[in-house]
């Protein structure tokens, strides 16, 4: 499964890399936004290229939570939770005018996420981790009300390799359960609004 995933990968970036390095204009625009998925994942997103092409870099979904529930009304118990995860995707983008100032963006990306988290009560202990390597297509518009800013809107429908392991502990004793899923689709955390500037030349 692991060795299908791989060759999937390579074949998916090498071919959109083939297709996008057709264009052979130079750069002239960079841009840098914030996007933002799911209304509490965030990411920093950095475009270079031109009007038509442009290459991806991102780093989606930094974040780190805590709290401390110190007894809790409904139970009398404390709870204990902290929590972590980032992600970085690579890709091209080609963009496709519709109406002026308005375009259709398509293009392809591949990246890897990494999650965190651990749970205590006075009860039980719980620790987890995951690894998500995968790849995506893009389909999207981009809206440029003037010389700068840019709005866009995408979704992200793709495949992704979950692996990760989580050890549970109750009464001192530790189960540790293995999670290996192979991950097809669309979901809220696939749709994103980007706000970018853009730098021209």
């Amino acid at each position: 499964m692991k060795k299908c995933l791989f060759a999937f990968l390579i074949l998916f970036f090498s071919g959109m890399t083939l297709l996008f390095a057709q264009d052979k204009t130079p750069s002239k625009a960079r841009e840098f936004g914030l996007t933002f998925s799911n209304l509490d994942n965030f990411g920093i997103l950095y475009k270079t290229g031109n009007d038509k092409t442009l290459l991806r870099l991102s780093l989606l979904a930094l974040n780190l939570n805590t709290y401390h529930d110190y007894g809790r009304d409904i139970d009398s118990i404390d709870h204990k939770y902290t929590g972590m995860g980032a992600g970085f995707r690579i890709g091209f983008e080609k963009r496709i005018l519709l109406v002026k100032n308005l375009n259709l963006i398509l293009g392809s990306e591949i990246g890897i996420s990494y999650s965190s988290n651990r749970q205590e009560d006075d009860n039980y202990k719980i620790t987890q981790w995951n690894l998500s390597p995968g790849a995506d297509f893009i389909f999207g518009v981009a809206y440029q009300p003037g010389e700068h800013f840019i709005i866009s809107a995408e979704v992200t429908p793709g495949l992704a390799y979950l692996f990760g392991k989580s050890n549970v502990t109750r009464n001192h004793v530790t189960n540790e359960v293995t999670t290996n899923n192979l991950i097809f689709g669309l979901s809220n955390n696939n749709a994103a609004i980007t706000i970018a500037y853009r730098f021209s030349k």
